[in-house]
C-alpha cells in the first residue's frame, strides 16, 4: 500500500514496489521468498511477525462477534488469519487495485467471503462508513504513507465504537540523526511521512484516542528486511527476468536502507495501542485513570515531583537527573491523573534480567493517601502480567511506609543490595509472583 499523490524528488525516480510485487504475489518464486523472510507465508507484505500477528487479537479484544477494520490492508493475508482465528467480521481497505482483489480472491478460496470482506478505498481520506461502526481498528506499517496523521487520527477515531481499541504500527519514527540522502532512500517506494518521538502520542490524544500501550518494534524491521534481501538475492536471475534489472536492483538498495537505519536505530518501528474512551464518562468512584506519559510538560512536573519527594531526596537526586532519567523513553512512562492534574507516575522496565521491574513510583504530595500508589502498581501488574508471571521492585529500607504498602499488595522480600545507591543504606528487592516463568503462556507480548 502506498501514496503517489506527492511526487518524489527530482531525479530521485520511484522504485517499483507494491503494482510489481502485489501483481505477483501468490507465484511461487514470491511465496517462497516471504517464507524465508517471514519464517512463515504470512501472506502480508510488512514487517509483522507471525508472532506479533498472533498478539493482536488479544491487544484489541476481537471475539466472534467483533467488527474490525483493518486499514492498508494490502493483498490480505493478516486479516483473513484473523477473521480465521477469532470468527470476527473484517473489511480491509487499501487503494491499490492489485492488493484488493488478491485478498478477495484469498477469502474466497477460504470460504471466509463471508467474514472478510475487501474494498478499494483511500484510506487517507474520509471513511465511507458510519459513526461507531466498528469495535476495532488496525494499521500495519501504513500510517506512514499517510500525509495527513491528524485527520486520519480523527477518522479512526470516529469510526470506532466507545471502548473500541486501535493498533497501528509506524515503522519510519525519526529516532536518532538521520540525513535526507538516508530519508530519500527509505521512501524510494513511494510516498513517506517521518514524525518525531512524541507526535503520534501528541496527534492520538488531540484525536480524543488514550494512549494505552507504546512499544518498540524495530528489530522487526531490521530482520525481516534483511532475509527478504538475501532470499532475492539467491534468485537474482528469476528475479531480474520478471521484474528486470532497474526494478530488482531498486527494491534490493530499499531493503538494505530499511535494515541499516533500523539496525542503527535511526528510524525505529513504534507499536501503539489506543482506546477510545466514552464520551464524558467520569470515572467511577475510587478509580484514578492511568495512561501513558504524553508531553515534556508532564516530564518536567513528573521530574519536580521526584526532586523533591522522599526516598530521591536522601538517594540525591536532584531535578536535573530526574529529568534526564524521565525523559530516558527506553523505559515505559505512566502517570496517573485526578482532576484533570497529573497525581503520580509510574516508570516499567520491560526489557533486560527482570522483565517487569518496577523502576519508579512517586505519588505527588496532594494525592497521597488516596489510593494512586496502589492504582499505579495494580495498572503496573495488569501490563506485567500479561507478558511474565513476575513482577520486581526495589524498595530503600528507609522507606518502611512503602515497603508495608508493597507487602500488603502481595510482594515479597527476596534479597537485599547495601550500598547500592548511596552508602549507609540498602535496597530491598521484592517479587509478586502468579507462577513459574517454564510452561507461562507462550506467544504473550514481548518486543520484536
Amino acid at each position: 500500500m502506498t501514496d503517489d499523490r506527492v511526487p518524489n524528488e527530482p531525479g530521485r525516480p520511484r522504485v517499483d514496489f507494491y503494482p510489481s510485487t502485489y501483481g505477483r504475489f501468490d507465484t511461487p518464486l514470491y511465496r517462497e521468498i516471504r517464507a524465508e523472510a517471514f519464517g512463515e507465508d504470512l501472506g502480508a507484505n510488512s514487517w509483522l511477525t507471525p508472532r506479533e500477528l498472533a498478539e493482536i487479537a488479544g491487544l484489541v479484544g476481537l471475539g466472534a462477534s467483533s467488527r474490525l477494520l483493518d486499514v492498508g490492508c494490502g493483498p490480505g493475508g493478516p486479516a483473513i488469519r484473523l477473521a480465521r482465528t477469532s470468527g470476527c467480521l473484517v473489511t480491509g481497505i487499501d487503494r491499490d487495485e492489485h492488493g484488493i482483489a488478491r485478498a478477495r480472491a484469498c477469502a474466497a478460496s477460504e470460504g471466509l467471503e463471508g467474514r472478510a470482506r475487501f474494498e478499494i478505498v483511500d484510506a487517507g481520506g474520509a471513511l465511507p462508513f458510519e459513526p461507531q461502526s466498528f469495535d476495532a481498528v488496525v494499521c500495519i506499517d501504513a500510517v506512514n504513507h499517510f500525509p495527513d496523521r491528524a485527520a486520519v487520527f480523527g477518522q479512526w477515531r470516529r469510526v470506532l465504537r466507545p471502548g473500541g481499541r486501535l493498533l497501528f504500527t509506524d515503522p519510519i519514527v525519526v529516532s536518532r540523526a538521520v540525513s535526507a540522502d538516508e530519508l530519500f532512500q527509505r521512501a524510494a517506494i513511494g510516498f513517506y511521512l517521518y514524525l518525531p518521538p512524541g507526535e503520534n502520542e501528541r496527534l492520538l490524544a488531540e484525536a480524543g484516542l488514550n494512549l494505552l500501550r507504546r512499544e518498540d518494534r524495530t528489530e522487526s524491521v531490521e530482520t525481516i528486511a534483511r532475509r527478504r534481501r538475501e532470499a532475492r538475492g539467491r534468485r537474482a536471475e528469476e528475479l531480474r527476468s520478471v521484474e528486470g534489472a532497474e526494478t530488482f536492483e531498486g527494491q534490493q538498495r530499499f531493503l538494505e536502507a530499511c535494515e541499516t537505519l533500523a539496525r542503527r536505530r535511526q528510524l525505529s518501528r513504534v507499536l501503539f495501542l489506543a482506546e477510545r474512551t466514552e464520551e464524558n464518562r467520569k470515572p467511577a468512584p475510587g478509580e484514578v485513570p492511568v495512561r501513558l506519559l504524553a508531553s515534556d510538560e508532564e516530564v518536567r512536573e513528573c521530574a519536580r515531583m521526584m526532586a523533591d519527594s522522599e526516598p530521591w531526596i536522601t538517594l540525591r537526586r536532584g531535578y536535573a537527573d530526574s529529568l534526564a532519567y524521565l525523559r530516558d523513553a527506553s523505559r515505559e512512562r505512566f502517570v496517573a491523573i485526578e482532576d484533570g492534574r497529573v497525581a503520580g507516575f509510574l516508570i516499567l522496565n520491560m526489557t533486560g534480567a527482570l522483565v517487569g521491574y518496577i523502576q519508579t513510583v512517586c505519588v505527588a504530595p496532594q494525592a497521597r493517601g488516596r489510593g494512586v500508589g496502589s492504582a499505579l502498581i495494580r495498572f503496573a501488574e495488569e501490563r506485567v502480567f500479561r507478558e511474565s508471571p513476575n513482577i520486581f521492585l526495589c524498595v530503600s529500607d528507609f522507606n518502611p511506609r512503602a515497603r508495608r504498602l508493597y507487602e500488603r499488595l502481595g510482594y515479597r522480600a527476596i534479597g537485599e543490595l547495601s550500598d547500592y545507591v548511596v552508602a549507609g543504606h540498602a535496597e530491598i528487592l521484592m517479587r509478586k509472583s502468579i507462577g513459574p516463568r517454564t510452561g507461562f503462556p507462550a506467544g504473550q507480548g514481548g518486543t520484536q
